[in-house]
């Protein structure tokens, strides 16, 4: 007997249409799946529908035996434009079988190829308007990419020239166009009642496509007064005739094939184009591989149509991008009626549809069905499209143009123009994004495309083509020479006369490699640079070969950071050699030796291999311990850095440096910035331009404010994200704070400044900080500025200069003798010793030009976008401390912003993917195992929270444990409440440890609660190391882990366990069991720690 379809509870008359998100409607359907699994039913306003996702129903449904294309929802709706048109005739409609067989010879590859001359003529209309705009123009992709294949199709079918890219705004019919596609998906969610009294709606909805029937039926009566011999298919709709029948098309059916073709074949191509340029402007290497392809099969001649089948990778790109972004987003199918038939049973026999309802395939889902694409399905890789991987794919496992007879007709023309434009755009231009920090976010129609991606383009000032010899068919010359451009470079203008260029690159995650870079930059004018940084994913060969270059680079995990992976995967793959002869650079590290077996790892594989591959070392590597002296490291490097460039060089230095000075010299040490102070008006606060706004939705307390069994009061945020921005578990929020006020208050009382002082900096330096405008001091100090950082060597000293004679001293014994055990391990601040020492004559202008920028903060997630995928929760530690000077309280700058911030407040923030591998597996039933202390419970909850709302669901998961430590079980057991009925339902195994040893479980009112060896084990390596038998059987089944806490403490204490358990188990030495481990680490064991 057949079990019942998952479906959403409904509701009365509307049935499930509220699960579905009216304006991105696409999202809704994939959550439905991640919820319910690969099949579920929905009841939208009394019709059925049955949706489904995996390879192995959708197998099922693409056999032209017993499914046929469904028409329903909002393709019934579509008829209202479309008629009886291709796309959405009805199967038994004669007019769907007569216009086939007329249009088919229209896709032949002989008459495909007769077009070309007219497809390259329009693809040269956009790049001739890119080269004219300049490479500072913001192109929006989706808006030319549209003009480019409204164009196209015009001008290849009906002989028309829209001319679009002659006009500023888009053509009129692109409105109408999408008005209807949007209402059409409206109409089909709503019920016959409400739609009856959307008056003006349904008026608009009638004058948008009587606009679009007038504009095709003027093309025709065009065609009639002027025939023309031309075979396009406009002639073929009008004289075309069946050859068994005689019969031809009536006019009111050309209009609909008219129409049919105008809106499917431009709006579906203009999408592939738009999202294709986005993966490839976010994927550096497979920009080159794509670009070098072309420079080498075209010669750098025109393109022609024997070029654009030569193109092996651009067209795996193509295929790569509709697997993750088919812009037709689903395709529909229903059981085929037969004598005898009229439902459908699949073939496990679980499921039955019926003959009368429609199958709707979620396209995107199927194509992510990890047993088919594997763990890394979520990732662009044209590769996986190549080497006959392609063919060897289960059947229908790619369907973008949908199913059988019914499929896109055109779907070679749309093969061949995305070939054509993507070469030529290549070819023609080095491409950026506009926005560096520009992440994808979909907008729908009936179909999809990216929303606000902005392009930039750069003609290629020289002839990159190379022409491929046998010996580089495998690794073109032009990907192993990284020609890329850089995106986004930021060139700080030199001050002085000589013509010296550096080049600064940096790899950073948290934005401290960044912060470095840029402060360099700023520093190179006063020393005779005029200098450019850029990522390093954004470095050139050419690039490194021209100027002097800074690395400055960090570690996670022993891996690059997100926008340094393609250098570090270009550097190390190509064979050692002289290939970086006259290079020269030099490289500064970032890390935190608490990751002692990776510390600095990329730092010096980068070192290394430039050193290896010829190229010069100016400067001995240096390195910045984030547990150590951080910022004085890079001072000191800093000096030496300029130190080793003037000598090397011969540049001038404008600036004096401080071993140049003795006690009567303070008089030379100014401040770069000029500070007016302005109290007759205040300004408003500067918008940042990577972040959005979200609102706090809840803000409340986990714990006490005060915990008698030590540690952080922790709070939970709940947080509305800005509109379009999405997140998976695991992931994180950025957010950028604003310093407490209690410091701010420090610094105005330190500068006598009123609380209401406007002031105006100016500046010749490049900085961070807003210049030449009035804003107010309270603004400045609160969000542009760090307050509490320890203060460095450099600052030290620069307090010693401008002191008083008496103070010298102080200063010096402070910086030279005492310095890491009163500055760093106190975490002194330059405002902390400015209160120290009161009598210092430090002005606050020269005071603001030592701050650095305020830095974002980044907190692991605690929710599951199928709790909420427009919401996320924050589990934060509330720091506060004892400072210094025994008056105040060191609060910390993010988590005292975040825990006093109040329902409906509105806070800067961006949510940042995490490491890959610290993602749910794309099968639910795979086992996890989850390490976790105090605050790190945070993306544990969000990932028992995602497999709770699938049990919900009544799907099945695999099984999870938590290992979860904290002091006492009655005062900072965080969720436990909430873990308790989890764990009743069979979700998650929670097993906690209290490092305290006074706390005892509360029993709860369900008999399944947490394991009885809950409270055996004081620390969570020792529970896990008495559950190893269990662990190793879970191990076996393909169990994941997850550790997230404490680097120095439990990361350290649970991966030395791991190795002791497989030591013993396997009866193998140490450096065995520590090379199993590494092996696993990345894999099927992640980590999310903090030092």
């Amino acid at each position: 007997m057949p079990k019942n379809i998952p479906q959403p509870p409904s509701t009365f008359l509307l049935g499930n249409v509220g699960e579905i998100d009216s304006e991105f409607p696409l999202g809704s359907f994939e959550r439905l799946a991640d919820l319910y699994g690969p099949i579920y039913r929905l009841d939208i306003a009394g019709r059925k529908q049955t949706f489904i996702s995996s390879q192995e129903l959708v197998d099922e449904v693409c056999d032209e035996k017993n499914f046929e294309k469904g028409v329903q929802g909002a393709l019934v709706e579509l008829r209202n434009l479309l008629g009886d048109g291709l796309f959405t005739a009805y199967n038994e409609e004669p007019n769907w079988a007569l216009a086939h067989k007329i249009l088919m010879p229209a896709f032949s590859p002989t008459y495909l190829t007769s077009l070309f001359p007219s497809m390259h003529d329009i693809a040269t209309q956009l790049t001739l308007k890119w080269e004219r705009f300049g490479e500072d123009y913001r192109i929006n992709a989706a808006q030319d990419f549209t003009r480019l294949t409204l164009d196209t199709l015009a001008l290849c079918s009906f002989d028309y020239r829209l001319n679009s890219f002659y006009n500023e705004e888009m053509h009129p019919f692109i409105e109408a166009m999408v008005n209807v596609l949007v209402e059409s998906g409206r109409r089909s969610q709503r019920v016959p009642v409400q739609q009856s009294l959307m008056f003006r709606t349904t008026r608009k909805f009638q004058q948008d496509i009587s606009f679009i029937h007038e504009f095709c039926d003027q093309i025709v009566q065009k065609r009639r007064e002027d025939p023309t011999d031309r075979k396009d298919l406009l002639n073929m709709m009008l004289n075309g005739r069946d050859k068994e029948t005689g019969q031809r098309l009536s006019t009111v059916n050309i209009r609909f094939q008219m129409v049919t073709f105008l809106v499917a074949g431009h709006e579906t191509t203009s999408g592939l184009l738009s999202f294709a340029f986005f993966y490839l402007l976010n994927n550096p290497y497979a920009l080159q591989k794509a670009q070098s392809e072309v420079d080498q099969v075209t010669g750098g001649k025109p393109v022609t149509v024997d070029h654009i089948f030569k193109l092996p990778y651009i067209d795996a790109v193509l295929k790569e991008t509709l697997r993750l972004q088919p812009p037709a987003p689903f395709f529909t199918r229903k059981v085929k009626a037969t004598e005898g038939q009229t439902n459908y049973t699949f073939k496990h026999g679980e499921y039955e549809v019926t003959g009368h309802e429609v199958i709707s395939v979620i396209i995107a889902k199927l194509h992510r069905d990890s047993k088919v694409w594997g763990e890394d399905a979520e990732e662009f890789r044209p590769e996986r499209m190549l080497e006959g991987k392609f063919a060897a794919l289960p059947p229908n496992s790619w369907k973008p143009f949908g199913s059988g007879v019914r499929a896109c007709i055109g779907r070679s023309f749309a093969w061949q123009e995305s070939l054509l434009v993507v070469a030529m755009i290549l070819q023609k231009f080095d491409m950026e994004k506009a926005d560096p920090a520009y992440d994808l976010r979909v907008k729908q129609t009936l179909t999809i495309k990216p929303s606000d991606f902005y392009m930039k383009a750069k003609v290629r000032k020289n002839s990159r083509a190379t022409r491929a010899s046998s010996d580089d068919a495998g690794e073109p010359k032009a990907i192993k020479e990284r020609e890329v451009l850089l995106k986004e470079p930021k060139t700080a203008t030199r001050d002085t006369g000589a013509d010296l260029k550096l080049t600064i690159l940096f790899g950073s995650n948290a934005g401290s490699c960044e912060s470095f870079a840029d402060r360099l930059a700023s520093d190179a004018p006063s020393h005779g640079f005029a200098a450019t940084t850029a990522a390093l994913d954004s470095a050139t060969r050419e690039l490194l070969t021209t100027n002097p270059v800074a690395i400055i680079c960090s570690s996670y995990e022993g891996q690059p950071p997100d926008n340094a992976r393609q250098f570090v995967a270009w550097l190390t793959s190509s064979p050692a050699s002289d290939e970086l002869k006259g290079v020269k650079y030099a490289v500064f590290g970032c890390g935190h030796t608490s990751w002692a077996q990776t510390y600095q790892r990329i730092p010096i594989l980068i070192d290394e291999m430039l050193h290896e591959k010829g190229a010069e070392r100016l400067l001995h590597r240096g390195c910045a311990d984030a547990a150590g002296d951080f910022f004085g490291e890079f001072d000191t490097w800093e000096d030496n850095f300029w130190r080793m460039m003037q000598d090397k060089f011969g540049a001038r230095s404008s600036t004096i440096e401080a071993e140049d000075l003795d006690a009567g010299d303070a008089a030379n040490v100014t401040s770069t910035f000029q500070v007016q102070v302005l109290n007759d008006n205040r300004a408003t606060v500067l918008s940042r331009t990577t972040f959005e706004y979200g609102v706090v939705v809840e803000n409340r307390q986990l714990t006490s404010d005060v915990l008698t069994c030590g540690g952080m009061p922790k709070q939970h945020l709940e947080i509305s994200l800005p509109e379009g921005m999405t997140y998976r578990a695991g992931d994180y929020l950025g957010v950028m704070p604003i310093n407490p006020i209690q410091d701010v208050k420090r610094v105005l009382h330190r500068f006598k400044l009123p609380v209401d002082a406007n002031i105006m900096i100016k500046t010749a330096k490049r900085t961070f900080l807003p210049t030449n405008l009035p804003i107010p001091v309270h603004t400045v100090l609160g969000g542009y500025v760090e307050l509490n950082q320890p203060a460095s060597r450099r600052q030290v000293e620069t307090l010693r200069l401008l002191a008083p004679a008496e103070l010298k001293p102080a200063f010096s014994r402070i910086n030279h003798e005492n310095y890491n055990t009163e500055i760093l391990n106190q975490r002194v601040s330059v405002l902390d010793l400015l209160e120290l020492y009161p009598a210092h004559p430090l002005e606050f202008g020269h005071f603001l030009s030592m701050l650095p920028p305020m830095r974002m903060r980044q907190y692991s997630i605690s929710s599951s976008p199928l709790w909420n995928p427009f919401h996320v929760t924050l589990t934060i530690d509330v720091l506060k401390a004892p400072a210094i000077s025994g008056h105040e309280t060191k609060l910390g700058v993010a988590s005292t912003y975040l825990s006093r911030t109040s329902e409906g407040e509105m806070i800067s923030c961006v949510v940042r993917p995490s490491a890959a591998e610290f993602h749910l597996s794309l099968d639910p039933t795979v086992p996890i195992i989850m390490v976790a202390t105090g605050s790190g419970m945070s993306p544990m909850r969000g990932f028992i929270q995602e497999r709770a709302a699938m049990v919900a669901c009544g799907r099945k998961v695999g099984k999870a444990l938590l290992y979860y430590g904290c002091r006492n079980a009655e005062e900072d057991f965080i969720y436990k409440d909430e873990l308790q009925r989890w764990t009743a339902l069979g979700v998650v195994d929670v097993r906690p440890s209290f490092s305290s040893g006074s706390g005892v479980l509360t029993p709860p009112a369900s008999p399944s609660s947490y394991s009885d060896r809950a409270t055996q084990h004081k620390y969570v390596y020792e529970a896990i190391y008495a559950d190893r038998e269990e662990l190793k059987e879970m191990f076996i089944d393909g169990a994941r882990f997850y550790v997230c806490g404490s680097a120095t403490k439990l990361a350290k204490s649970v991966g030395e366990t791991f190795v002791q358990i497989y030591r013993e188990m396997k009866g193998v030495g140490e450096e065995e069991a520590q090379k199993w481990f590494e092996e696993l680490k990345g894999v099927r064991y992640a980590t999310d720690v903090f030092g």
